[in-house]
């Protein structure tokens, strides 16, 4: 188990949280009125969907490898602390693209 000062980040905050730009939780605070993904039209955008399966992240997924899945997520942040930064960084990547590309 990796001990280490790593903090939280405002990006995985989110990722655990499921309070962020996911069509689930805009849904449930009355920003949206779906909570599809806008991207491949799963009928529930969640933080999984959005960083595990979603397709519009495959490519971003690929930078660490591709094989990182909600089975294996938190063990995966814990072995590690390169693997708790790429996956920090995995999650601020997909994230920003998202918020951005939805902003317009």
């Amino acid at each position: 188990m990796v001990r280490s000062s790593q903090p939280l980040n405002f990006y995985l905050t989110q990722i655990l949280s499921g309070h962020g730009n996911f069509g689930s939780y805009l849904c449930k605070i009355g920003k949206r009125e779906v909570a599809e993904c806008r991207y491949c039209a799963e009928p529930n955008d969640t933080p999984e969907h959005t960083m595990f399966a979603c397709p519009r992240w495959e490519e971003v997924r690929m930078t660490i490898g591709g094989n990182i899945s909600a089975d294996t997520f938190l063990k995966s942040v814990t072995e590690r602390r390169e693997n708790f930064e790429a996956i920090s960084k995995l999650a601020q990547n997909i994230l920003e693209a998202k918020y951005s590309e939805e902003q317009g």
